[in-house]
């Protein structure tokens, strides 16, 4: 994908980043303040208004969409990269980027976190066990919490019917 084509075609200053085939432009605090299709669909974050270089970016990418799904579509050209460890559902992911760390890029348009990219596989593999532990840990909690609203609701469920019957054996027909 051509992130990095885009960036540099529209002069993009803010963080460029790829989440679910869109290109994201953001900040540190707001990762969507614009999300672009690869046709060339801009959505603007609408807790934001459209001046400076947000606004910016989005006339010109409005004002010839085209032009954008052709940058978006070519292979970005990159100089010398290093290996990048990350994990996901499936393991652990080498991923290169040209600088390591916050707020770089990786070729296929992640953006670096502190906490999920690593220069060294053991320190992604040591995070990939640390947050699948905590992950297990909070969906047993989030078990036995839907297991005790089940059983509130199943107990009000029962006090209903009793109160019905109660109500149909007092006044039989109604």
């Amino acid at each position: 994908m051509g992130w990095k084509s885009v960036r540099e075609h529209y002069g993009i200053e803010h963080i460029v980043k790829i989440v679910d085939a869109e290109l994201h432009i953001g900040s540190a605090y707001v990762g969507d303040l614009l999300r672009v299709t690869p046709q060339g669909g801009v959505t603007r974050n609408r807790a934001f208004d459209k001046r400076g270089e947000i606004g910016r970016y989005q006339d010109e990418i409005e004002a010839d969409p085209a032009r954008f799904a052709a940058l978006f579509a070519q292979d970005d050209a990159f100089g010398e990269t290093v290996p990048v460890y990350t994990y996901d559902d499936t393991g652990i992911v080498e991923k290169r980027a040209e600088e390591i760390g916050w707020p770089n890029v990786t070729t296929d348009g992640d953006l670096q976190y502190e906490n999920r990219h690593f220069a060294d596989r053991a320190d992604a593999i040591a995070a990939a066990f640390a947050d699948a532990r905590a992950w297990k840990t909070r969906a047993a909690e989030h078990v036995v919490e839907a297991e005790l609203e089940l059983a509130k609701r199943q107990e009000r469920s029962a006090r209903a019917n009793e109160v019905l019957e109660a109500l149909e054996r007092e006044y039989p027909g109604r």
